[in-house]
């Protein structure tokens, strides 16, 4: 819903049309003998300029954004636009405009066919300062805001930020309140395949569980969030008597996975590396030749990996739902959404190279084997690609001193 522009501007839209029928409603209460009188023209006067900015600043703030997500799409990647058009002070600018403006419309209704007598109007000239203030304060903030958003230094936070979310999420629940499904043996029961083609987005564990205890089976989960779907890959397997029964309903397990066009942040850990190695595999095109975006992207996913073998080795809690099993995210998976690409995009740039490898070393020396095991393979796969796209033998060299400092105590 964060991605929905209306949904704000509803909400605000209506608390306006409530602050309308409650300076009615205490019109018309004991309480409004105790309140001063406002003159009508200076609520009308207050009501008429709210009426002839609102709108005008709001249509300019749509500009603003819109243009400001075209430039967070272009200069980043196009998968960086729901992390950016989820921005909470943007939207919060653009709900108080439009409450405004409401607000202000129809308080001057009320008062030109005499809805509100003297209290009600001082009421709403109460609530016309407040709006007033919440305008100013509004704007001055977004205008901040929108000075940095949709440039591609707040595009790589706004990412990192929403990967860290997910990261967060997914540590605490590897295996999304399941069992863990051995993956060294195949899984066992009856395949359900999907009927459409898509990005799983979510899965609906709990309803599984529901499912697997009414009909006494288990349920084997082989896709997770961020995986591509199609009617040929099985998205689980379901074992137990009950599952042999040629009207058992297996359009209840599809249900459960939720499956569109994009992948999404909130679920799809994975992803939030893709679009930043995306971002700075495109500043390493010909056209842009940006290494420092690289570098500072390298940075994110320093902290992000970093982050994520910090969160891997705490305690697991105790599967909620034990008729489940699903698979775990594996470390090797999560470099190569990293790195791979970028290392194809930066092979002939030395200082790109050489800050991976100093990244890469770190985190194979504050993790554990599966992180040790992972950043030194794609260390080495970084050193093959150098070896085959430079040209300038200094520099090769320069790449291969970095890779012995952090990585001499390995062997090929």
């Amino acid at each position: 819903m964060k991605e929905r522009l209306w949904v704000k501007p509803l909400g605000a839209c209506l608390l306006s049309l409530l602050s309308i029928v409650l300076a009615s409603c205490i019109d018309q209460s004991d309480f409004a003998k105790n309140l001063p009188e406002v003159s009508l023209d200076s609520v009308e006067v207050f009501l008429q300029i709210l009426t002839g900015g609102m709108l005008a600043i709001a249509t300019f703030a749509v500009g603003a954004m819109v243009s400001a997500y075209g430039s967070a799409s272009s200069t980043a990647t196009p998968r960086s636009f729901s992390v950016v058009i989820s921005d909470d002070i943007s939207q919060n600018a653009l709900s108080v405009f439009i409450a405004s403006f409401i607000f202000s419309v129809v308080g001057l209704v009320s008062l030109k066919n005499g809805l509100l007598d003297g209290p009600g109007r001082t009421v709403l000239f109460g609530l016309c300062i407040y709006v007033y203030v919440l305008v100013i304060y509004s704007f001055v903030k977004w205008v901040d805001r929108i000075a940095r958003l949709g440039r591609l230094g707040t595009t790589i936070a706004s990412v990192e930020k929403a990967t860290q979310l997910s990261f967060k999420r997914r540590c605490t629940h590897p295996y999304l309140k399941a069992q863990p499904l051995d993956e060294s043996k195949p899984a066992e029961g009856t395949p359900v395949f999907s009927h459409k083609v898509g990005n799983i987005q979510r899965v609906d564990i709990q309803a599984l569980q529901h499912l697997a205890e009414e009909t006494d089976c288990q349920i084997s989960v082989l896709c997770l969030p961020g995986q591509y779907a199609s009617p040929h890959l099985a998205l689980a397997k379901v074992s137990g008597e009950k599952a042999q029964d040629p009207e058992f309903d297996f359009e209840r397990i599809l249900k459960a996975f939720e499956i569109g066009k994009d992948r999404i942040f909130d679920e799809d850990p994975r992803f939030g590396l893709i679009v930043l190695s995306e971002i700075a595999g495109k500043a390493m095109s010909p056209a842009i030749n940006d290494p420092g975006t690289a570098i500072d992207v390298m940075a994110s996913l320093h902290r992000l990996l970093d982050a994520w073998g910090a969160g891997s080795e705490a305690d697991e809690t105790e599967a909620q739902y034990d008729r489940i099993f699903v698979p775990g995210i594996k470390v090797s998976d999560l470099f190569e959404d990293a790195f791979r690409s970028l290392a194809r995009d930066a092979a002939s740039c030395v200082e790109v190279l050489i800050r991976m490898q100093t990244v890469l070393g770190a985190l194979h020396h504050n993790h554990d084997a599966e992180f040790k095991s992972a950043t030194y393979f794609q260390a080495k796969d970084v050193m093959a690609r150098a070896e085959l796209e430079m040209k300038y033998q200094p520099d090769l060299e320069a790449v291969k001193k970095a890779h012995q400092t952090h990585f001499q105590t390995e062997r090929s």
